[in-house]
């Protein structure tokens, strides 16, 4: 499943009442113009169960165990534009795979957003904008009979369409996207792309604290057998800095079909200058 996380959770570190950014939704607020933000994030998941084609939950044979670390940076470029690139590195362990270990770069994602319009009020805010990107894979190098890849071996692009919306202390944020693989069938190994929502809602009980929680809907399309998916849910905080921001909180798979029933552990630190 590719998920472009640091790049697509930027936003905008500027003095506002309500912190627009989650764990892991996408938000409608690219950074000023001129501004720069530095994404550095951590994540380690476990597994010891999953769920069948069937999403009956049964043993998975052994635990996965995955440590993950990433770096963005995103640069403002004009009004309501921003860009900006993501790499990871990760190492995995799973118990009931042979090979049972790998590690490595993960693949390379190049992003953008776009705020398309937005609204201001006394009653509140909101402000839609469309996320295009592009995964340049960086898994061609790795020998996946002898370790477990941590990069794709194609090239994806894909689109996503954010909402960022405030009123009072409530802050919410909902988005929809599609990424697409392109390569050859041997390169895909029958993935074709895959779905993704996600829904959030924040309370901004002080200047710098802002619990959240949100709802997280994925699913892959392949050529053959049952199509992944997955529905999580993320609960979290986020904790303004004088440097920027701190996102700290975990994610928890409840349902689905073929997938692991994992539980995740999340940290993002996002530095402005």
């Amino acid at each position: 499943m590719i998920r472009m996380s640091l790049i697509l959770t930027a936003a905008a570190l500027t003095a506002v009442d309500v912190e627009p950014a989650k764990l892991a939704t996408a938000d409608a607020a690219p950074l000023d113009p001129g501004a720069w933000e530095l994404a550095l994030g951590g994540t380690w998941t476990t597994a010891g169960r999953g769920l069948d084609d069937a999403g009956s939950a049964q043993d998975r044979g052994g635990r996965l165990r995955e440590a993950g670390m990433g770096i963005g940076l995103t640069h403002g470029l004009v009004d309501g534009l921003d860009a900006g690139f993501a790499i990871g590195w990760s190492r995995i362990a799973d118990d009931a795979s042979e090979p049972d270990h790998g590690s490595g770069s993960s693949d390379l994602e190049l992003g953008a957003k776009w705020r398309c319009c937005q609204s201001a009020s006394d009653d509140g805010a909101w402000a839609v904008a469309l996320l295009p990107a592009l995964i340049v894979p960086l898994g061609r190098g790795q020998d996946a009979a002898a370790e477990i890849p941590t990069a794709s071996r194609c090239w994806s692009a894909g689109l996503a369409a954010a909402a960022s919306g405030s009123c009072g202390i409530l802050a919410c944020n909902a988005d929809i996207g599609y990424c697409h693989a392109i390569g050859s069938e041997q390169d895909r190994d029958g993935y074709i792309g895959s779905i993704a929502a996600d829904a959030a809602l924040g309370l901004q009980v002080t200047d710098i604290l802002q619990p959240e929680i949100e709802l997280n809907w994925a699913r892959d399309r392949v050529e053959d057998g049952t199509a992944p998916w997955s529905l999580a849910v993320t609960a979290g905080v986020q904790i303004g800095l004088p440097i920027g921001r701190l996102g700290v909180g975990a994610q928890r798979v409840v349902d689905g079909a073929a997938v692991d029933v994992s539980t995740t552990a999340i940290a993002d630190l996002a530095i402005a200058f």
